[in-house]
């Protein structure tokens, strides 16, 4: 378990060598709230300060209605919108459809936990009629510490399914790798804070290697 939240480190050093670099803050909320039943509301809404923390370059809103199968298991159905203004490249508006389940990998009480989230995206560029699709999956460990901390480590490959000429390329997209620390703020809310690798592969230029200081409001009701 203890190994999850190393991989971080020892994953992206080797990366960082063959790629492009920058330093970013992400700042989000993001959580799931119940509607009564077995109804679930998921959202997530994110900012992203890039070029060496000097910019807004990237805003994310995403939310997702949701079905509890049973206590280990969810599906979801959700839009995002997504705003991305990298330095010296046209403005893209993107609009995503997705589907998503969240499942329990392993619940060993207080030695941890292991989760998965599994989400198919469509994606849709203004401008463009091309649909990008594409598949995501996290795998995401917490380990209690004490007084309700927690370690908390996650590892999540994006795999596009085709190329587009907006930009998505077909193949390995991405891998983004989160290590850090949880802390309880009240019932229901912790903060989330600790460093994510993120690195992207890209087809007319270096791969892209983004170290990123995330601070997170976690929320679930």
């Amino acid at each position: 378990m203890k190994l999850l939240f190393a991989l971080p480190l020892l994953m992206m050093a080797p990366m960082a060598y063959a790629a492009e670099e920058d330093t970013q803050t992400w700042a989000a909320v993001h959580g799931m709230v119940g509607l009564g039943g077995r109804a679930v509301v998921n959202f997530d809404y994110q900012a992203r300060i890039t070029d060496e923390h000097s910019r807004a370059g990237q805003i994310l809103l995403r939310q997702a209605i949701g079905y509890r199968i049973n206590p280990k298991t969810s599906v979801f159905g959700g839009y995002a919108y997504v705003r991305t203004d990298n330095l010296g490249a046209k403005v893209l508006d993107e609009h995503r459809l997705f589907q998503q389940a969240n499942f329990s990998i392993l619940d060993a009480g207080k030695s941890g936990t292991i989760t998965g989230r599994t989400r198919l995206e469509q994606r849709f560029v203004e401008g463009s009629g091309e649909v990008g699709w594409r598949m995501r999956q996290q795998v995401r460990g917490s380990l209690p510490i004490g007084k309700g901390f927690a370690l908390v480590g996650s590892a999540e490959p994006f795999f596009a399914f085709n190329k587009t000429t907006w930009g998505q390329k077909a193949g390995f997209d991405q891998l983004r790798l989160f290590g850090g620390l949880a802390v309880p703020v009240a019932r229901g809310f912790a903060i989330e804070t600790g460093y994510m690798g993120q690195y992207i592969a890209r087809d007319a230029k270096a791969d892209r290697m983004n170290h990123i200081f995330s601070l997170a409001l976690t929320i679930n009701r």
